[in-house]
């Protein structure tokens, strides 16, 4: 099998891309917390937030432990395709790997969820909630069902490696 050199690629850039951008944000996000003084315009959900009070203070620190757990993901995710490269399959590392990433991609995704739901009550000082349908990738219900799908990934690579194991053996 040949191994997912223009994937490995992808990530890799996408990965150095999210760490400049994430550092960056955090070093704009802490400072402002601090000093109470944004170095550039900050927005929350498209509103800008006039003066930190301590509700968007944990809001800007909730914002970043998320976008810390989806860089993990990524990271998870690289990971799992250096793997792939190894010319082994079905190792117990790979199923791990998929297992944690489809768990995350969950977590993650109910975090920012929850994260957006408390932003709209501290910043526009009103409870909603509503159901809404979307047709693209970025839709709630598509990501966690890709969190899903590397779970049922982990466990097919885990009957598929009893079966190899067992054909080992016999032969």
């Amino acid at each position: 099998m040949k191994p997912p050199f223009l994937l490995k690629t992808i990530l890799d850039i996408a990965f150095i891309l999210l760490i400049l951008s994430f550092f960056g944000t955090s070093v704009v996000v802490f400072f402002y917390i601090f000093t109470n003084e944004p170095v550039i315009p900050i927005f929350i959900n498209e509103t800008e937030i006039p003066r930190a009070t301590s509700a968007v203070k944990l809001l800007l620190v909730a914002e970043i432990l998320g976008s810390a757990l989806f860089l993990y993901t990524v990271f998870l995710i690289k990971k799992l395709i250096r793997e792939f490269f190894r010319n082994k399959l079905f190792t117990r590392i790979q199923i791990s790997l998929l297992n944690l990433v489809g768990q995350l991609i969950i977590f993650t995704t109910i975090v920012q969820g929850t994260i957006q739901f408390f932003e709209k009550i501290v910043m526009q000082q009103r409870l909603s909630f509503s159901i809404i349908t979307e047709f693209s990738f970025g839709s709630l219900w598509f990501i966690i069902a890709v969190g899903l799908f590397f779970m049922y990934l982990a466990r097919l690579f885990q009957q598929a490696k009893f079966i190899k194991e067992e054909h080992d053996l016999t032969v």
